[in-house]
């Protein structure tokens, strides 16, 4: 079957089977989950050292709403969608902001990510460790997509809490039809606490869409995170009022 920008192939509609990938961990035990995660959160801190080098291979990406945002990509071979890392300053504490961005309420979720079409929390493991069903709205012709995500939060000695996700096989987590798994390589928050009650927030996307993207999404992919990072801005400007 050929690819498509619709999906894994030219049929939108996928069949259990295909919503696992052999490629992705099948955690059976806690610890199975446990290092999975640990996985993970090793992956983000070395996009975060990464991203900051001269050497690392990430482009500026402007972003005129809101300058002072940073946007970094890198195109990798293993997906059609670029690693992208979004820094920007928000005015709350990382425990404020981790909050928001941990809600399961799709109304609320919505206030700054307007593409999530619904969240749910599918098993809790423990230790800050859930298994996690996602579907996101994708702009026409392509397909919507749908993920399920290992999640753990990590709150370290300093203040900094991180977020790390990545995607799995999980048995109860079988195919919808109209939606294309996509694959989170490793995506996430760090939340690192600055003076006066501010945070300064680096989220990282790491997906595998599965499926070939067509320029006009990937620009508008490049760019989302930043945008969210003014809604979650204007969020917080209603509640201080």
């Amino acid at each position: 079957m050929s690819k498509s920008w619709f999906g894994g192939s030219s049929n939108t509609e996928k069949s259990a089977t295909e919503a696992f990938y052999p490629e992705l961990p099948t955690p059976k035990t806690k610890e199975d989950f446990i290092e999975i995660t640990k996985t993970a959160y090793k992956q983000m801190m070395s996009i975060n050292d990464e991203y900051m080098q001269d050497d690392g291979g990430y482009e500026a990406v402007s972003f005129p709403t809101a300058p002072d945002i940073q946007i970094w990509v890198k195109q990798l071979e293993d997906s059609s969608a670029p690693c992208i890392v979004t820094v920007g300053d928000l005015p709350a504490t990382a425990n404020e902001i981790k909050e928001i961005v941990l809600a399961s309420d799709i109304k609320e979720i919505q206030k700054w990510n307007p593409e999530c079409l619904d969240k749910k929390v599918l098993k809790e493991v423990g230790d800050g460790i859930q298994v996690i069903y996602l579907q996101v709205k994708a702009q026409f012709p392509v397909s919507n997509r749908d993920a399920c995500v290992l999640s753990r939060v990590i709150v370290e000695d300093d203040g900094r809490i991180v977020i790390c996700t990545t995607s799995i096989n999980y048995e109860s987590c079988s195919a919808v039809n109209g939606f294309v798994r996509s694959v989170s390589k490793v995506s996430g928050w760090i939340l690192d606490p600055l003076d006066g009650g501010k945070c300064m927030v680096t989220r990282m996307l790491h997906t595998d869409p599965k499926g070939l993207l067509p320029t006009f999404l990937l620009n508008f992919f490049k760019t989302r995170p930043a945008q969210s990072l003014v809604f979650l801005r204007e969020i917080l400007a209603q509640k201080k009022k």
